[in-house]
C-alpha cells in the first residue's frame, strides 16, 4: 500500500472539476461585463449609427429639394434703343419690359425624383438595422472569445495548483529515500507542469488578444471580466422552428427564416429604386415645357401722345425627334441596371442560406457533442481518473498513471469548454440570420413638401 499522503494527494486531483463550472470560475471580481452590457455598450458606442442617421437626414433633405419646381427666371429688357440719342421716346418700338419665365420638367420625373431619393431613405435605414445586428453578432463572438480564454486559462491553474502540491509531496518522500515514489514520478510531474505553464501562457496569449479585439468595441470595459455564460434562448420563434429543422431541409423552407433580413430588404429596396430609374428615362422622351410671359412699357411719344404698352405670352417645349442614341439607350441602361440588382439579391440570398445552413449544421453537432461530454464522457472520466487512483493505492499501477488520468480529465474540460463556446457562437450565428427588424417593407413616410 502507498504512503497515506501521497494517496491523499492524489485524492485531491482527482476531486478536480472535469467539468468547469463558469459560475464559480468567473468569480471573484467586483466588476463583471455580462454579455448584454457588452452588447449595450458596443451599440450605444457606434460611430456608424450616428453616421447612419445624418445620411438618412441628408437623403430627406435632398429627396425633398430634388422634388420642388425649379425656380422661375426673370428676364429684364430694354428693347429697340435708338443708339444715336438712346431716348425712350424717339422710336415707337422702344421699350422697357420684364419677362417671366417657368420651366416645367418632363412629365412625372419630379415625383419619381422624390421616391427615388425615398427609397435611398429606405435603404439607409434597413443598412442601420442590419449594422445593429451584425455588430451584435461580432460583439458577442468575440465576448464568447474572452470568456472561452478565461475559463481555460482557470480551469489551467486549478490543475497546476494540484499538481504543483502533487509535486511537493512527491519530492519530500522521494528525499526521504522512499523506494515507492521513484525518480521517474518526480520526473514526470515536473514535466506536466512545465506543460500547464506553457499552456498558461498561451491561454493568457489568447485573452489578451480577445480582449483587443473586444476593446475595439466597448473600450476599457473589455478589460473586466466577463460575466456568466447565459442561459441558451432557443425557444423564441423563428429560432426555434428553425432548430427543428433538418440539416437536409430544401433551400425553399429555410428561405423562410431568411427572406425579412435587413440585407435582402436593402437590395429590395435597390430594386424599387432600380425601378423608378427605369421610369425616370422612360420619362425623358417626353418633352419639357416652359411658360413665358413679359410685360413691356412704352413711354409718350415726342409729342406727348400716348403709346400701348406690350404684353407677351408664350409657351415652348422640346421635341424628341432624336431620342434612338440618348434617351432610348438611357431606357435600355435602366433596365440593365435593375436587371443587375435583382441578380445582387438573387447573389446575397445564396450567400445568406450558406452561411445559414453553416450555422444550423455546427450547432446541431455541438449541440450533440455537448450532450456527449456531459451524460457520458465526462463522468467516464471522472470514474476513470477515481479507479487510477484506487489502483495505484494498491499497488496495482504506477504514480504516472494516475497522473496521466487527471491530464486526459483536464485535456476533455477544455475541450468541452470549447465545444459549448461553439455551440454558442452559432447560435448567436442563428440569431443574426433569422433576425428581421420592425417592418418588413423598408417603406418610408414621405414628408409633406
Amino acid at each position: 500500500m502507498k504512503p497515506l499522503f501521497v494517496g491523499a494527494a492524489l485524492l485531491i486531483v482527482a476531486a478536480a472539476p472535469v467539468h468547469a463550472d463558469t459560475a464559480q470560475i468567473l468569480s471573484g471580481s467586483p466588476s463583471v461585463l455580462s454579455l448584454e452590457e457588452a452588447l449595450e455598450l458596443a451599440v450605444a458606442s457606434d460611430p456608424w449609427q450616428v453616421g447612419s442617421e445624418f445620411r438618412e437626414r441628408a437623403l430627406i433633405e435632398s429627396s425633398e429639394a430634388i422634388g420642388q419646381l425649379p425656380d422661375p427666371r426673370v428676364k429684364l429688357m430694354a428693347g429697340n434703343l435708338p443708339v444715336d440719342s438712346w431716348s425712350l421716346n424717339q422710336e415707337p418700338m422702344t421699350h422697357l419690359s420684364v419677362g417671366f419665365q417657368q420651366v416645367i420638367p418632363r412629365g412625372d420625373s419630379l415625383s419619381l425624383k422624390r421616391a427615388r431619393g425615398y427609397q435611398q431613405v429606405s435603404e439607409e435605414r434597413v443598412r442601420r438595422s442590419d449594422r445593429y445586428a451584425q455588430v451584435r453578432l461580432q460583439v458577442s463572438h468575440l465576448w464568447l472569445d474572452v470568456v472561452q480564454s478565461v475559463m481555460t486559462r482557470d480551469r489551467l491553474r486549478a490543475s497546476k495548483a494540484l499538481l504543483h502540491n502533487l509535486e511537493e509531496l512527491i519530492q519530500a518522500r522521494y528525499r526521504t529515500g522512499m523506494a515507492e515514489v521513484s525518480q521517474s514520478d518526480l520526473v514526470r510531474a515536473s514535466v506536466e507542469l512545465t506543460r500547464i505553464d506553457e499552456r498558461i501562457a498561451q491561454a493568457d496569449q489568447n485573452l489578451a488578444v480577445a480582449r483587443q479585439r473586444l476593446h475595439a468595441w466597448i473600450g476599457e470595459r473589455a478589460n473586466n471580466n466577463p460575466g456568466q455564460l447565459p442561459e441558451l434562448e432557443v425557444t423564441q420563434s423563428p429560432l426555434h422552428a428553425l432548430l427543428a429543422e433538418s440539416v437536409q431541409s430544401t433551400d425553399l423552407q429555410l428561405f423562410n427564416y431568411i427572406e425579412n433580413h435587413p440585407r435582402l430588404r436593402a437590395l429590395a429596396t435597390q430594386v424599387e429604386a432600380a425601378k423608378i430609374d427605369v421610369a425616370l428615362a422612360e420619362e425623358s422622351v417626353k418633352p419639357s415645357w416652359a411658360i413665358e410671359a413679359s410685360y413691356g412699357y412704352r413711354a409718350d411719344d415726342r409729342l406727348g401722345r400716348d403709346r400701348a404698352d406690350l404684353f407677351s405670352v408664350g409657351l415652348s417645349f422640346e421635341l424628341p425627334m432624336f431620342t434612338s442614341e440618348r434617351q432610348d439607350r438611357s431606357i435600355r441602361a435602366s433596365k440593365a441596371t435593375a436587371a443587375s440588382v435583382e441578380t445582387d439579391r438573387q447573389l446575397v440570398i445564396r450567400e445568406l442560406m450558406k452561411q445559414l445552413r453553416s450555422a444550423l449544421v455546427t450547432f446541431k453537432h455541438a449541440q450533440a457533442r455537448y450532450r456527449t461530454y456531459i451524460d457520458s464522457l465526462i463522468p467516464q472520466l471522472q470514474l476513470h481518473v477515481e479507479t487510477s487512483l484506487l489502483a495505484y493505492n494498491n499497488d496495482q499501477s504506477e504514480l504516472s498513471e494516475a497522473i496521466v488520468a487527471h491530464i486526459t480529465a483536464l485535456n476533455t474540460d477544455i475541450d468541452f469548454i470549447r465545444v459549448d463556446i461553439e455551440r454558442r457562437r452559432a447560435l448567436a450565428s442563428l440569431n443574426y440570420f433569422t433576425y428581421a427588424s420592425a417592418g418588413s417593407d423598408g417603406a418610408v413616410q414621405q414628408e409633406e413638401g
